[in-house]
């Protein structure tokens, strides 16, 4: 019975006790930065695909009909969406711009149908989890000025949201390696070549990749591996590092062979939240002394 209730006070431990918030900040940085490109992106063209007249209404109107957006409305909504991006990313009212920006995205997907690959949809529960949790209480403008006004806030944050992420992310990993069991093309390592060719996803349809093919294969093969492995790598501190890099190199190397939306940068972001809050500090503190110091300068030429 003691050895239970060992147990149970653990998992609680692990579950409810404050934890640092430093991988939390980044990834708070990186979905708003995320998020802030996005609708940045969309202002030249805002009307002509989300408007009354838009090609997305236009599109789907067979399917999922909708209201269209009155152009006063649309240019209000997504001015509410890159205001609060802006503010989530800099950590100014951090829980309060991360509320807003995920009910106003997610107000603007349900009424404009955004075909977004999946990720749009994901990103409204990823910004919950870091909303309710502690988003500003490390590298964040409510952090300064806490400083400033001699309030300082602590550099913890609740766990149980950090918790859910983790969890979340993990089973992501999960659901996509055991799918591709399924999968032929994954089994024959070819999936990466298909969609290489493929013109609704290549970012570089003109390049003959014959020559690659037993490169791609094996990409293809690596990729699956530490898909399939992450739900188990993830956790261990000695296995954590070198997981969340493999996972996050794979995402980077998709991000620029393949175009399907933010889903890449979304699940790099994610993958912040398991990196150690030490390692993080170290980082960024050899980071910041670098660019103090700026490169060091050549030495100069003696003069015959």
């Amino acid at each position: 019975m003691s050895e239970r209730a060992g147990a149970w006070a653990a998992i609680e431990r692990w579950f409810f006790d404050p934890i640092d918030a430093r991988p939390l900040a980044l990834v708070r940085i990186g979905l708003g930065l995320c998020l802030f490109s996005c609708y940045l992106l969309y202002i030249p063209h805002l009307e002509a695909i989300f408007g009354p007249e838009g090609l997305a209404l236009a599109y789907y109107e067979a399917f999922a009909p909708r209201d269209p957006i009155a152009p006063d409305h649309l240019w209000l909504v997504h001015g509410l969406l890159l205001l609060s991006s802006a503010s989530f990313t800099v950590g100014f009212r951090s829980r309060l711009s991360g509320f807003t920006l995920a009910a106003c995205h997610a107000a603007f997907l349900d009424v404009t149908v955004m075909h977004t690959w999946g990720w749009s949809r994901m990103m409204v529960t990823f910004m919950l989890y870091v909303a309710l949790a502690n988003p500003g209480g490390c590298y964040s403008v409510d952090r300064w000025l806490a400083k400033r006004s001699g309030r300082e806030r602590a550099g913890t944050t609740a766990a149980w949201p950090v918790r859910i992420l983790m969890l979340h992310v993990a089973i992501i990993y999960l659901s996509a390696g055991w799918a591709r069991l399924f999968d032929e093309s994954w089994i024959r390592g070819e999936m990466i070549y298909v969609a290489l060719n493929f013109s609704l996803y290549s970012r570089h349809l003109y390049l003959d990749l014959q020559s690659l093919k037993p490169i791609l294969v094996v990409a293809c093969w690596a990729a699956w591996a530490i898909e399939m492995a992450a739900p188990a790598l993830l956790w261990p501190r000695r296995t954590r590092l070198p997981c969340v890099f493999g996972l996050m190199a794979m995402h980077l190397g998709l991000e620029l062979t393949a175009t399907i939306g933010f889903w890449q940068l979304m699940m790099i972001s994610a993958l912040c939240i398991f990196l150690p809050g030490d390692w993080v500090e170290a980082r960024r503190h050899a980071l910041w002394e670098w660019l103090r110091s700026g490169p060091e300068p050549s030495p100069a030429k003696t003069q015959p």
